[in-house]
């Protein structure tokens, strides 16, 4: 829980000094940090799939595999107000990739 409670207090910090970060930064400070402390492997290269092509040739963020969850996470830069077009955009590569609920 402490580790949860740290992120949110960069997340918090973020917000306060209005950080541009890029995807990049964003997915390696924050998105990462996060599934780490849901008791993902972030570093297993079998498990989370960076940049993962899908069969309409997109390239998924970041695919989270195990046995029995395919999570597929699309990140955008830390200050990007998320809208419909960024959800239909999740949306069409759940649709493209197998297994994927």
């Amino acid at each position: 829980m402490e580790n949860l409670r740290k992120l949110k207090n960069k997340i918090e910090l973020l917000k306060k000094e209005n950080k541009n970060i890029c995807e990049t930064q964003t997915t390696n400070s924050l998105v990462l940090d996060l599934f780490k402390n849901l008791a993902w492997d972030v570093f297993d290269f079998k498990s989370v799939i960076f940049e993962k092509k899908t069969e309409g040739k997109k390239r998924l963020d970041i695919n989270l595999k195990s046995d029995n969850q395919n999570v597929i996470i699309e990140v955008k830069r830390f200050e990007t107000e998320l809208n419909g077009a960024h959800f239909e955009q999740l949306m069409n590569y759940v649709n493209t990739v197998k297994n994927c609920t």
